[in-house]
């Protein structure tokens, strides 16, 4: 079951037909996916930071993130890692 935030961010996504909603919950991800609406989370947005020349680097952010009990899997990490041409070490 989604909550009530997750829940009104879809129904607003839907109503002024945005490009991409922010979500990073699964479940969210999944009712907002099934709905048609694209989907994206924080790693996707350090990503794109990146790509704007907005972060030099997205391999601290990870780390500060997991610090501060941000849940990524470490398949994730790997895979925006690559993505961003770093290894843990950057």
């Amino acid at each position: 079951m989604l909550d009530a935030g997750e829940a009104a961010a879809i129904l607003l996504a839907e109503e002024v037909s945005c490009r991409f909603l922010l979500m990073d919950e699964r479940r969210g991800r999944s009712a907002a996916l099934r709905r048609g609406i694209p989907v994206v989370g924080r790693a996707g947005v350090l990503l794109a930071a990146k790509r704007h020349g907005l972060l030099s680097s997205v391999a601290p952010t990870l780390l500060e993130l997991a610090h501060q009990g941000y849940r990524l899997s470490d398949a994730l990490v790997r895979e925006v890692l690559r993505l961003a041409d770093e290894d843990i070490a950057d």
